[in-house]
C-alpha cells in the first residue's frame, strides 16, 4: 500500500442498465466523466458480473491524500477484503494487522 486517499463521495448504480450512462450525463458533478470513461473500460476489459445490481463506485480526492513511506502490507495476502485502522496504517511497520472489529 503506498497511498490513503479520502473519499469524496460514494456513487451507488446499475452500470448494466442501459439507463446509468443518461442518468450520469444529466448530472453536472465534476467526477461524471471519469466514472463514466471508468464504467466503459471495465466493460471492455472484466465486466460486471452482478447484472442487474447496484455497484458502489468510490470517488477518491485528489487533493486529500497521505503517503505511505514504509509501504504497509499484509503478513499473508487476503482473498477478499480486509479493514484497517488509520492507527495501524501510519505505525510505521511494514507488516500490518487487519482490525478484528
Amino acid at each position: 500500500m503506498e497511498r490513503l486517499y479520502k473519499v469524496e463521495e460514494i456513487v451507488v448504480l446499475n452500470p448494466t442498465s442501459p439507463s446509468y450512462e443518461s442518468l450520469l450525463e444529466k448530472s453536472e458533478v465534476s467526477w461524471k466523466d471519469k466514472l463514466l470513461a471508468y464504467i466503459k473500460a471495465r466493460k471492455q476489459e472484466w465486466r460486471f458480473s452482478k447484472v442487474g445490481q447496484d455497484y458502489r463506485f468510490y470517488l477518491l480526492s485528489e487533493k486529500e491524500q497521505i503517503d505511505l513511506k514504509h509501504k504497509p502490507r499484509l503478513e499473508k495476502n487476503s482473498n477478499g477484503h480486509c479493514y484497517f485502522t488509520l492507527a495501524e496504517l501510519l505505525k510505521g511497520k511494514e507488516i500490518v494487522q487487519v482490525d478484528g472489529k
